[in-house]
Formats: C-alpha cells, structure tokens, sequence
C-alpha cells in the first residue's frame, strides 16, 4: 500500500515539474514571433489606409473617418513612435485631420454645431498644434455662443435620438397593425395598434386604424347577431303547428262516436270555423266539439215553446254529456244582464218633437239601465225542432231565436 502511494506522488512532482519546462520559452524565440506580430499589424495598415483613400475619392467621407479610426487602431496597437511605420502614422493623421474636418464644416453649415464640435475636438486630440482645427473651433464656438437660449442643448439633442427611435418603432407597428386589418386579422391587428398607442400615444394612424379595427369587429358581431335571430325565427316558424288532436268517444268499427275530420281539407275563410287553432288544449277541445258533435235532434223532447235560456242550457248539457263523458261546462253570465232603454221616442220620424221638452224632445234625457235575469227572462221557441246539426249551429240558431240579443264565447 505504501509503494503505489510514493509512485503517485513522484508522478505528480514530475508532472508540476516539466511542465513549465514545456511552456518556456527562450527570448530569442519571444523576440522573433513579436518581429512577425509587427509586420502583419504594419500590412494591415497599409492596407486600411489604402482602402481608406480609395473611400475619401469617393466622396463618402464618413466611410472614410470610420476607416482612418481604424487605421490609427493599427498605429497605435504597433506603437505611435515604432521604427518603420513613421510614413503610415503620419499619412493616417493627415487623413483622419482632412476628413474629420470636412465633416465638422459640413455640420456648422446645416446647423450641428455641437456634433460639428466634436469632429473638430477629435482632430486636436491627434494634432493639438493643428491651427485649422483651431480656428474652426474657435468659429464653431462663437456661433454657439450666438445661439445660446435659442437652441436646445445636447442633453435634450440625445434624448432626442430616443425619441425619435420609439417613434420609428411605433410607425412600424402601425404598418404592421394596417396589414393585419387588410388581411382580416383584426385581433392581431389590434394587438400591434395597442402596442403602438402604447409607445406613441400622439400616433394618429395608430388611433385611425384601431378604430377601423373596432367598427369591422362590431359588424361581425351583428352581423353574427342578424344570422342567430333569423335561425330563430325559422325555427319558430318551423314548429309552429298547431298540436293534432283526435277523439275516439266509442267503438269506430261499431259506428260509434264521432266522424274524423279530414286533416288535408281546405276550409273556406267565410267558415265560422277556423282551420287551425293556436291556443291552449283545452280551447281547441271545445272548438272541435262544437264543429264535430252533430246533434240528431234537439231539443230531444221536441217542439220547444218559450223555454227559458236556463231549461234550454240544462237540455243542451245533458245531450252533450250523452256524447262526451268529459262533456262542456256552459255558464250562463248574469253580470251582463242589462238592457238600455231605447231613444227611439226622439225620432221625428216617429211623431216625436225635438223641440218640445214635455214631449221627451230637445235635450235627450239619461235613463236608467234596467238589470234583467237572462236565465229566466230570455225565452226561446224552436218550433219545428232541429235535426242532424252541429254544436256550433245549435248554439248559433238559439243566438238567433233569443227574444234579448244574447252571444256565447269560448273560455
């Protein structure tokens, strides 16, 4: 056990120990690959100020600055003072001076001042004896001093910047809001016009579009409404059909109980009977007793004479009963027993005088309404006595046989 445990520790001695003796080594070696470092930072140089020049002929001389800044990486990367690349640093001094102050002339004339500034600051950082770059400095100045308090200052210019890239921002959103709503996509469209409100609240076409997004949802909504409210009108329409009903009072095969309407005739609209009947069971019950129930006689004593409108109710609901054990409750309404005396007297026609107020003319004079019993001061004869007719006729001839106008009604 303890044999192994010295090896390993001898291993682990050799290895601290030779590698370091691996990694070293010998300054002449340092000194050759920094020489090779050297000359392929000066070729680069030489090929950024020639691109750099290339550029500047151009015409495009903010290209050209970038390209010269970069050239004067490589400088000093290499060294400012370093044998060999004394042509070089000058030629990129030379050239980042001519167009740095190109560029500063060419803000001061549209009005930059403080970006014209510092194009001219960046030139006396390289060459402070440079006296060009002074005087433009110098002029650069005093038209700023001239502008005080009539020009923002740089902090509000760099705001600025900000502002004006939320508002490219929001006009993007808004493009993309425009097309979603011209694709139909309303709720995406909306989401991108939110977006927008949201970062510019003074957009317009954002507001504009947002409310054209509104008015195409709301007329899907009713348009979405009109379909459900016809779907349920057609419904209505569709089970709107008067519930069949049929009576079996008896044994048909034996001749018994009432004859089957036919379904399909057409009843004329003079009939007093209407084809269908959209009320409750009970009604149309009654309505199909008084047109199917046919009476054989009646009354079934015969001849009736002066028989009061009681006796002929009781008769008529005993015979009913005789057909139909379910059979018709009849009520006779006493609260509609009065009579209004006529004014007939006031007719000139009839010898009266208008004129006269003794003789019940001029004035018409109010009367009191006599209150009478229909039950027992209605009489009715039916001579001779009526054979094969229905409920309903029978009802309609005691109406008209009545010594008081009298009616009945289906409750």
């Amino acid at each position: 056990m303890i044999k192994p445990i010295k090896t390993a520790g001898i291993a682990m001695l050799l290895g601290v120990v030779m590698l370091p003796l691996a990694q070293a080594q010998t300054p002449a070696q340092n000194a050759a690959q920094e020489v090779v470092r050297r000359q392929a930072a000066i070729i680069e140089l030489r090929n950024k100020l020639k691109e750099a020049g290339t550029v500047e002929q151009s015409g495009n001389i903010v290209a050209a600055a970038i390209l010269y800044e970069e050239a004067q990486k490589r400088v000093e990367s290499i060294g400012v003072g370093a044998k060999g690349i004394d042509a070089e640093s000058a030629a990129t001094i030379e050239g980042l001076t001519r167009v740095r102050l190109a560029l500063g002339e060419k803000h001061t004339i549209s009005g930059k001042l403080t970006e014209a500034r510092k194009q001219v600051q960046r030139v006396l950082v390289l060459s402070p004896g440079n006296l060009t770059a002074r005087e433009q400095l110098q002029a650069i100045d005093t038209q700023i001093e001239k502008l005080r308090g009539r020009m923002p200052s740089e902090e509000t210019f760099e705001q600025v910047k900000d502002v004006v890239e939320e508002k490219i921002q929001a006009a993007s959103l808004v493009q993309d809001g425009k097309l979603f709503y011209e694709m139909a996509r309303y709720d995406e469209a909306e989401a991108k016009l939110r977006q927008a409100t949201k970062i510019d609240p003074a957009n317009r076409g954002a507001t504009y579009y947002l409310h054209l997004v509104h008015e195409a949802k709301n007329m899907i909504q009713v348009k979405k409404r009109d379909e459900t409210s016809r779907d349920s009108i057609k419904n209505v329409t569709k089970d709107w059909v008067a519930p069949s009903m049929s009576f079996n009072l008896g044994d048909a095969a034996a001749g018994e109980g009432l004859p089957t309407s036919n379904p399909l005739a057409n009843v004329s609209p003079t009939n007093s009977y209407p084809d269908r009947i959209y009320t409750g069971p009970g009604r149309i019950r009654i309505h199909r007793l008084l047109n199917n129930v046919r009476l054989e006689k009646f009354p079934v004593s015969g001849i009736v004479d002066s028989l009061s409108l009681q006796d002929i109710v009781k008769d008529l609901h005993e015979t009913i009963q005789t057909i139909d054990e379910d059979g018709v409750n009849i009520i006779i309404d006493q609260n509609t027993g009065v009579i209004a005396q006529s004014l007939d007297l006031l007719d000139p026609s009839l010898g009266g005088d208008p004129n006269d107020p003794f003789g019940m003319g001029g004035f018409p004079q109010a009367q009191e309404a006599d209150q009478i019993n229909i039950a027992q001061e209605v009489s009715i004869t039916i001579d001779p006595p009526l054979s094969n007719v229905t409920l309903g006729q029978t009802l309609e001839i005691i109406m008209k046989l009545s010594n008081i106008p009298i009616k009945y009604s289906v409750e």
